[in-house]
């Protein structure tokens, strides 16, 4: 930046007010690219969180129907319901 600010300097000493403000227009609008640039990267990375987030939510409630699917077969069978529900809500997880 300070290189960026010397350069500038010693093109005002050598261009002329016209070309001066060309120059200070053109770096405005490098500016709001790049900014517009970094709105756009944020939106991507607040959506990847997102996913990761629902991935996680599938992977645990995947792990939660295995569990108990397990105490099933181990004589425990009245969360059957629960594991149907689980099952259910997952597959409609699993679509969005």
């Amino acid at each position: 930046m300070k290189k960026l600010m010397e350069e500038i300097q010693k093109m005002m000493d050598d261009l002329n007010k016209d070309e001066m403000q060309q120059m200070l227009q053109n770096m405005k609008m490098d500016n709001m690219k790049m900014e517009d640039m970094l709105d756009r990267n944020l939106n991507l990375l607040k959506q990847l969180k997102v996913e990761k987030d629902m991935r996680d939510l599938i992977k645990e409630l995947e792990e939660l129907g295995d569990e108990m699917l397990n105490e099933k077969e181990d004589g425990k069978g009245e969360e059957q319901e629960n594991l149907e529900e689980n099952k259910s809500a997952l597959m409609i997880c699993k679509r969005n």
